[in-house]
Parts: C-alpha cells; sequence; structure tokens
C-alpha cells in the first residue's frame, strides 16, 4: 500500500506548532499509529504558498492510496476568517 501523510505548520513564533508536529510524526511512527516509515511522513513548517502547491501536486501524481494531512497553526482576520489551509 503507498501511503503519505503530509504535516503542515504554521509556526510563525508559536513554538506549540513545531511541537504538534513532533507529536503527529511520533504518534504516526508507533504501532497504534499505523507504525509508518519516517520516509512516509513529510513535514512543511511554515511553507511558502508555492512551495505547499508543490508538494501537494506532487503528491496527487504518486496515486497514493491512503494520505493523511494535518494543519497546526493559526490562520488571520481581514473582515472575514481566512483559513490558511488548503485541500
Amino acid at each position: 500500500m503507498k501511503r503519505k501523510a503530509l504535516l503542515v505548520g504554521n509556526t510563525n513564533g508559536l513554538p506549540g506548532v513545531q511541537i504538534d508536529l513532533a507529536n503527529y510524526a511520533n504518534f504516526l511512527k508507533s504501532d497504534f499509529g499505523g507504525a509508518w516509515y519516517e520516509s512516509e511522513i513529510i513535514i512543511l513548517e511554515s511553507p511558502k504558498k508555492q512551495d505547499l502547491f508543490t508538494c501537494i501536486r506532487k503528491l496527487k501524481e504518486e496515486y497514493l492510496d491512503y494520505a493523511f494531512v494535518v494543519y497546526s497553526g493559526h490562520g488571520a482576520y481581514r473582515r472575514e476568517t481566512m483559513r490558511w489551509f488548503l485541500l
């Protein structure tokens, strides 16, 4: 089975985000979390928009059987709620 986990964090001075990403990765690598291999987990900390899109495009091209995507961090506010994570 081909699988990948994409862990994205908007760290911008938020030390808890790095902790979240490490906790997610450690959970996935545990037996209870699925015993994922290090090579199956991608961690992006405060990626540029284009880098995130490039990573997602490459994952789509791999025709994965299973994908796990998680985001940690803050969005922004500008007269309406904005979400930084895009599927």
